[in-house]
């Protein structure tokens, strides 16, 4: 007797804990959930700190990749995690800068270590937090219920915030809707591999049929989404509303305002805010919408530009901080007098003194902004515990830091201060004297001498054809600075799609032919150091502006009176908008000389009491304007959709020739031509006969036909030999025939195939 050993369905996988057990579910978890918290993350791009949104994204970057290595535990992935995101602060946030020159052993480790966790605040709790809510989330969403919940919450916050402010998160909340349905769809996959673990061999085994219609249906929808026509809003938004019912327009597209309104770009808007202060310059380029967003204002006895950090090595795409740059450093202690570099002299020149008052209200750490010529920090307002975060800071804690080669002084503490004072002494150009100054070398200047080797020749020939007529180092920067302010037009948005050059200076030179300051002052840097004048990258803030009515100009003064006041003493209002780079050429015996080749700026200098300096005549572009979007985005956009929809085209295609078979069933229904239903009731019935034998213990092999599998079980099991052989002739007919089987013939089918089943039982 034949002893039937029924086949040992493999264990399904199982949930270990919260993590899925196979590696493909989790790691598209990870993908997806990454998505949706960087939605997030763009939301919250114009609260928080560059650096902070910069280093949030970061973290979610790095937290993913350590989750594609499944093989390490969780407890090993969650350290490299940590560890990865604390080396992003440290290179993000320019970490491991000694505090002297004289650290080395096991204390020289430990200072530059409470160096760089003190550098780390705030940035590093908020992108803890973010990590942290990443971790939890990817192993806490096991059940339906839970994920259901996640999207509810996301969407559900995304529009009220688009409907009640003036954020437009249409595209986020379009990415978050399409993330949560993926998280859906791999959830549910990994339900029926892990519980019907046969299907799912079934389907990996012809994995077209699950993925092509996903893929179509995907595809078509994104093709009609990007080609449908924009339509206006027919019903205004509740914030648009609100504001048109106290009296105040909105001009923020896409709100639901009027037709008037509609068509105008509002810059200050969160959605288009990216002008502002950043502290990575390696890659510079691009363009930005203005951001009206105050950031600090400034009690002042002269009006100046608001100095913040130097860079000195220029690398073909963006300045970087060259290798002697922050030290040596010493800490500051208010009252004190800054020391000044050795290596620098500035003996000849002459300077006045300025007082001013600095009130954050966006906190910039760890730089402390100041007017040039920096000599002092007066604890007069910084006394008060309220004016300091974290409270007192006293001149011996090692809060405040003082680089005399750049001139920069930078707050290390906890917190920020929320306001501080402190004196310089703007220097006082004296344009005869300076003209009379030879040019300077040496060892201390090669920093500022210094580039890449890639530059192309033709900025060295063009800088030697700007100073030819130029008699001595001061004529020649001037003629830099008022070549590059007359000939190229300023613009927030240049066209980068004319650059072809690998050199940043290169392609605005020859190439764009316009841009914003950070091109006009990288170019005048790298022009003047390839005739041999040493210079240096400088940012911060431009002066700010007073508000008209601080003034009282209705008794008849004059305008030139109001223009005089508003560009003297008093409070200056500075916004992200103002944020700006220039430059500084040394000069021996005179120090470091700003200049300000940007269009359409001038430089707020002193010059000697009787003279007056030579400004060039630029019409200054209007910040509330911003430069139209460039034409030239409309091939790309058209590129993009052609693509795509060649894309569907072609998975249109595939889906045809796989599925022919299907198609021609389809239109053979539309035309009327039914195939007889017996033949496929029959098939239908076989093939679940065939099943339930298996289930029984009748076993098939993998790759037997159906011919194959009859006659063993008619020579296994020979009381079952008749029906088996009528049944196969039924099925081989009614599959492989193109006879239709007859009413009495299907009946007949059925009823063997009754009997067969009621033997198995």
């Amino acid at each position: 007797m034949n002893v039937i050993i029924p086949e040992e369905t493999p264990r399904a996988p199982r949930l270990a804990g919260s993590v899925w057990s196979r590696p493909w579910p989790h790691i598209l978890y990870a993908l997806f959930i990454g998505l949706i918290l960087q939605q997030f993350i763009i939301w919250f791009d114009e609260y928080w700190l560059k650096d902070t949104v910069k280093l949030a994204s970061i973290a979610l970057g790095i937290t993913f990749i350590v989750e594609l290595i499944y093989v390490l535990p969780v407890t090993v992935r969650l350290l490299l995690q940590l560890a990865g995101i604390t080396a992003a602060h440290t290179l993000v946030l320019e970490g491991f800068i000694p505090l002297n020159a004289d650290t080395g052993g096991t204390a020289g480790f430990l200072d530059i270590l409470w160096y760089d966790l003190k550098l780390f605040d705030p940035y590093i709790w908020y992108v803890l937090a973010v990590w942290i809510i990443y971790a939890m989330l990817l192993r806490g969403l096991t059940t339906l219920y839970r994920v259901f919940c996640l999207l509810l919450f996301s969407i559900f916050s995304f529009s009220v915030m688009d409907s009640f402010s003036p954020l437009i998160l249409w595209d986020q909340i379009a990415v978050i809707l399409g993330s949560g349905l993926c998280l859906l769809i791999v959830r549910n996959y990994a339900e029926i591999e892990r519980k019907h673990p046969a299907s799912w061999r079934s389907m990996r085994r012809k994995p077209v049929r699950v993925l092509l219609p996903i893929v179509v249906t995907a595809g078509a929808v994104f093709a009609v989404g990007l080609t449908a026509p924009e339509w206006k809003p027919m019903v205004t938004d509740p914030y648009t509303a609100w504001k048109n019912s106290i009296g105040e327009p909105v001009s923020v597209k896409g709100k639901g305002g009027e037709d008037g309104d509609e068509d105008k770009k509002d810059s200050d808007s969160p959605k288009n805010a990216k002008s502002g202060y950043s502290r990575n310059d390696e890659k510079l380029g691009g363009g930005f919408d203005y951001s009206f967003t105050p950031v600090m204002t400034v009690d002042t006895s002269r009006k100046s530009y608001w100095r913040g950090e130097t860079k000195s090595l220029y690398t073909g795409r963006g300045w970087k901080r060259g290798e002697e740059e922050g030290a040596p450093s010493q800490e500051a202690g208010y009252n004190q007098i800054l020391k000044p570099f050795p290596g620098f002299d500035d003996s000849k020149l002459e300077t006045e003194e300025v007082t001013q008052v600095f009130r954050m209200q966006k906190p910039h750490k760890p730089i402390l902004f100041a007017a040039k010529g920096l000599e002092m920090i007066v604890d007069e307002q910084v006394k008060d515990a309220e004016s300091v975060n974290s409270g007192h800071a006293s001149a011996s804690n090692g809060n405040i830091t003082w680089v005399p080669r750049e001139e920069e002084l930078r707050w290390y503490d906890a917190g920020y201060p929320n306001s501080y004072t402190v004196v310089s002494r703007i220097p006082v150009i004296d344009e005869e004297a300076l003209r009379k100054v030879p040019k300077t070398a040496g060892p201390a200047m090669q920093d500022y001498l210094e580039l890449p080797p890639t530059l192309p020749d033709r900025v060295r020939a063009l800088a030697q054809d700007i100073v030819k007529d130029a008699a001595n180092p001061y004529d020649q920067a001037k003629a830099i600075e008022s070549y590059l302010n007359l000939t190229y037009p300023y613009n927030p948005k240049p066209d980068v799609s004319k650059a072809g050059s690998y050199d940043f200076v290169d392609g605005f030179l020859f190439e764009i032919k316009e841009g914003y300051c950070d091109y006009y002052s990288t170019a005048m840097a790298v022009l003047a150091r390839s005739i041999g004048l040493p210079s240096r990258w400088v940012k911060g803030y431009t002066a700010g502006e007073q508000p008209l009515d601080n003034f009282d100009y209705r008794g008849g003064m004059p305008p030139e009176a109001i223009m005089e006041q508003l560009e003297g003493p008093g409070t200056y209002t500075v916004r992200n908008s103002d944020a700006h780079s220039w430059v500084e050429i040394y000069f021996e015996g005179y120090g470091w000389i700003p200049f300000e080749p940007t269009a359409g700026f001038t430089m707020p200098l002193l010059a000697p009491e009787g003279e007056q300096l030579e400004q060039s005549e630029t019409k200054a572009p209007d910040p509330a304007v911003p430069a139209a979007e460039d034409a030239s985005s409309w091939p790309k956009a058209t590129f993009i959709v052609s693509a795509i929809i060649v894309v569907f085209l072609a998975a249109a295609a595939v889906a045809a020739y796989l599925y022919k078979e299907a198609i021609a069933d389809r239109v053979d229904r539309w035309r009327g031509r039914t195939p007889d239903r017996a033949n496929q009731r029959l098939v239908a019935e076989f093939e679940r006969y065939l099943r339930y034998a298996r289930r029984k213990g009748l076993t098939r092999g993998e790759h037997e036909t159906a011919r194959e599998t009859i006659t063993r079980w008619s020579r296994e099991y020979s009381w079952l030999q008749q029906d088996l052989a009528a049944l196969l002739g039924l099925f081989e007919k009614a599959k492989y025939s193109p006879a239709l089987l007859s009413e009495e013939e299907l009946q007949g089918g059925l009823a063997r195939i009754q009997s067969l089943r009621a033997a198995l039982k």
